[in-house]
């Protein structure tokens, strides 16, 4: 899919997301009003942002924010995805990185950084910066073809 149809389905999800949290999370786009045409495979960025959502959001009564940017180099496309949740420590963060099964319980982001390597080659990468208490930023950096 185009990156544009890939941000589409995000904003899709997090409409409806937004209604069934009823006003507790709030969604922000800082995006150009014109993006590159880049293709990449589909339902990459929406497990990330439901992690957001789901994990660093989840016992979140009101205040909850998600943003969603991007930025780009001449090498790379940077979207990053960040939430003003509960973040994780570094064991969590290596645990989810590292998954390799389903039954490991974190196979999203695995799964979404094998998928983009397949297309990409090595140069696309998630990082995953967080902080107890302090929220979780994850980066998908996808290099300018």
């Amino acid at each position: 899919v185009t990156l544009e149809q890939e941000l589409s389905n995000v904003r899709n999800y997090l409409y409806i997301t937004e209604a069934r949290f009823e006003g507790a999370i709030h969604v922000v786009w800082e995006l150009p009003d014109a993006l590159p045409m880049l293709y990449l495979p589909p339902l990459i960025l929406q497990p990330i942002v439901e992690n957001a959502v789901l994990h660093g959001l989840a016992n979140c009564r009101s205040g909850g924010e998600v943003t969603v940017s991007f930025s780009c180099d001449k090498k790379n496309i940077y979207i990053v995805t960040e939430d003003n949740g509960e973040g994780m420590n570094h064991e969590n963060m290596e645990e989810i990185m590292s998954c390799e099964t389903e039954d490991e319980g974190h196979i999203g982001v695995s799964n979404v950084l094998r998928r983009l390597r397949l297309y990409f080659g090595k140069q696309a990468d998630i990082t995953i910066s967080s902080e107890r208490d302090c929220g979780t930023i994850v980066t998908v950096i996808l290099p300018v073809k």
